[in-house]
């Protein structure tokens, strides 16, 4: 990762260069002293949970009853953003605590946010960034798409990213590192969800669970070993839509962040792979 951030000639590595909205992403458990920056679509959801059930708060409430992208919610039990504080005291924990990041191969969470935020249910997205899609990238579209947004496809939404600034995209599809600005905050351990269920072995004591705890999750599955992309035939079926010069293109909005966390794609198969391994020793 430092390679990644070294040759980037426009990050400055001061901690004073990190801005309010990267600090908005940072979770602090001063009773821990660890921070977590976390990402959509990145199993965000149960690490969130993670933080609140390290509190013992509310260990019998089920996880979906939990408001855990709530900020006012997760500050009645002393779980803040960073950006909370003042700057002197970011400074402290950014020197003095353990801090965390989280991360899945970028094109299977871009598919995995496209068909969450564009499946049939979430009318919100439809209205928000749909109808939109629709009216700009389908030639001939019905007055039915034109209206609801309900059914956009996934070349049009790249479309759509290709056509837009990088740094205002929405949550769900920004890069790693304009969420969490790993160059500067230079996190202790980076999670991927490929290898979630290892990692979380060094992350769980760290929060005062035993060694042995499992992961308690909300939206990843942790029976098998480990979070298999191989797997994730969608990935595959969805790229091999595009034409060569806009999975070309797309790779350039998010290079920093395949170079960064050690993923690939093989753009003869269309497929993703994360051959790099890296844990704490590696990927700092």
């Amino acid at each position: 990762m430092l390679r990644a951030c070294n040759v980037s000639a426009n990050i400055n590595s001061s901690f004073d260069n990190i801005t309010t909205d990267i600090l908005e992403n940072i979770f602090v458990d001063d009773r821990h002293k660890v921070m977590g920056c976390f990402v959509a679509n990145a199993a965000c959801s149960t690490w969130k949970y993670v933080l609140i059930n390290a509190t013992g708060k509310l260990s019998h409430t089920p996880p979906d009853k939990i408001p855990v992208h709530s900020r006012a919610f997760m500050r009645t039990l002393w779980l803040h953003v960073l950006s909370d504080y003042t700057r002197q005291e970011v400074e402290f924990r950014l020197r003095n605590y353990y801090k965390f990041m989280v991360v899945r191969h970028p094109f299977d969470r871009l598919t995995s946010a496209y068909r969450e935020k564009f499946g049939p249910k979430n009318k919100v997205f439809h209205t928000m960034f749909g109808k939109y899609i629709i009216s700009k990238y389908r030639k001939k579209a019905n007055k039915k798409s034109l209206n609801t947004g309900h059914d956009v496809k996934f070349g049009e939404f790249v479309k759509y990213l290709l056509n837009e600034r990088p740094t205002t995209f929405n949550e769900h599809w920004r890069r790693y590192y304009d969420v969490c600005d790993p160059c500067r905050v230079k996190y202790d351990h980076i999670v991927r969800l490929e290898t979630m269920e290892q990692d979380a072995r060094i992350i769980l004591p760290k929060l005062g669970f035993n060694s042995d705890s499992k992961l308690p999750g909300r939206n990843v599955n942790l029976r098998t070993p480990t979070y298999d992309i191989s797997k994730g035939k969608n990935i595959s079926y969805l790229f091999t839509g595009l034409p060569p010069g806009h999975v070309t293109q797309l790779m350039r909005i998010y290079d920093l962040d395949f170079r960064m966390f050690g993923y690939q794609w093989d753009r003869t198969l269309n497929s993703a792979l994360c051959h790099t391994p890296f844990g704490a020793d590696t990927c700092c």
